[in-house]
C-alpha cells in the first residue's frame, strides 16, 4: 500500500499490507530517465471492445497511431487544444485511453483534469467552479446530470465554454441549454478500432451564422485529415460523400493512423457498421 499527503495516518495502524510512504520510495531515485529508442509501429496499449459488430476483439495502438491521433486531436477544427486551456476528462482510461486525451494533452502541454471517482454531478459542478476548466469531454448523460444540478443550484461554470461530447448522439435540448450557459457543445463519433475519433461536428464556414449550423452540430460532421472511410446504404451500395441521417455507413480505417486489431479483423483495418448520423 502506498501513501501520500499529510493526512491522518493512524487508522493505517493495524494494516496486514505493508504501507510504504510515496515521497521515501522517490527518494534517492534517479530524476532523468533515458527514453528508448521504439519502433513506431510497436504496441504501445490495447483496448478490449464489445461494442462492434462481431466477435469481441481487442485492439492494439501503436506508437504511430496514437501520436498522429493526438495530432488530430489538438488541430483547430478538432477540439483545438493549446497550453492555454484547462481540460476536464470526465472519460475513463479504459474507455479508448479515455478518448486519447491525456495523450493529446501532454503533446500540447495541455492542464489535465481528473475527476477520479467523483463522476456525480455536484462534485463536476464544484470541480468546475473552483478549477476553471476551458474544455471538457463526457457521454451525455453526464451533461444531463450536470444540467440538472446547475439549474438546481447554479454554479459559475463560466470558464468552461468547450464541450466536446461522443458515446452517443446529444439530445438538440441538451446541446441548446448548454449554449444558453455559453458551452459550445461539439459533437464526436468514434470506436475503439479508430483510435478512437472518427468523425467531429464543427460547422463549415458556409454554415456558421445560419440557420443550418444548429442541424449541422447534430450531427456526427465530417472525417478529419487521415481518416479514411467507405460509406455504404442498407442495401450495401456505395454512397457519396454525404450519408442521410437514416444511412448506416461502413467504416473502413485503413490509413497510417489505424490500430492493430488482434481477432477476426484484418492487420490494421478495421470495419463497423453503425446507424450514426452524419453530414459532409
Amino acid at each position: 500500500m502506498v501513501v501520500s499527503g499529510p493526512g491522518d495516518r493512524s487508522a493505517l495502524a493495524d494494516a496486514t499490507a505493508r504501507v510504504h510512504e510515496y515521497e521515501e520510495l522517490l527518494a534517492g531515485q534517479p530524476v532523468a530517465y533515458d527514453w528508448p529508442q521504439l519502433d513506431e509501429r510497436a504496441a504501445a496499449a490495447m483496448c478490449y471492445t464489445s461494442g462492434t459488430t462481431g466477435d469481441p476483439k481487442g485492439v492494439v495502438y501503436s506508437h504511430r497511431s496514437i501520436y498522429l491521433h493526438s495530432m488530430q486531436v489538438n488541430m483547430t477544427q478538432s477540439m483545438g487544444l493549446t497550453d492555454q486551456d484547462n481540460s476536464l476528462v470526465v472519460v475513463p482510461q479504459f474507455h479508448v485511453n479515455a478518448w486519447g486525451l491525456p495523450h493529446a494533452t501532454f503533446m500540447t502541454g495541455v492542464n489535465m483534469l481528473m475527476p477520479d471517482r467523483f463522476l456525480q454531478p455536484a462534485p463536476l459542478a464544484e470541480m468546475i467552479e473552483g478549477e476553471k476548466p476551458t474544455h471538457a469531454a463526457a457521454v451525455p448523460t453526464i451533461w444531463q446530470g450536470l444540467l440538472a444540478e446547475l439549474t438546481a443550484r447554479p454554479r459559475d461554470v463560466s470558464s468552461l465554454t468547450q464541450v466536446t461530447i461522443g458515446g452517443s448522439a446529444c439530445p438538440p435540448s441538451l446541446m441548446e441549454a448548454f449554449d444558453a450557459l455559453g458551452m459550445r457543445v461539439c459533437h464526436a463519433w468514434g470506436m475503439t478500432e479508430t483510435s478512437p475519433l472518427g468523425t467531429i461536428a464543427r460547422p463549415p464556414a458556409h454554415a456558421v451564422g445560419t440557420p443550418e449550423e444548429f442541424a449541422y452540430r447534430l450531427t456526427q460532421g465530417r472525417f478529419p485529415a487521415g481518416v479514411e472511410a467507405r460509406l455504404t446504404g442498407p442495401g450495401g451500395e456505395r454512397l457519396p460523400g454525404t450519408a442521410s441521417p437514416r444511412a448506416s455507413w461502413r467504416y473502413a480505417a485503413t490509413g497510417s493512423r489505424a490500430p492493430t486489431t488482434t481477432a477476426r479483423a484484418p492487420s490494421r483495418c478495421a470495419r463497423r457498421t453503425s446507424s450514426a448520423r452524419t453530414a459532409g
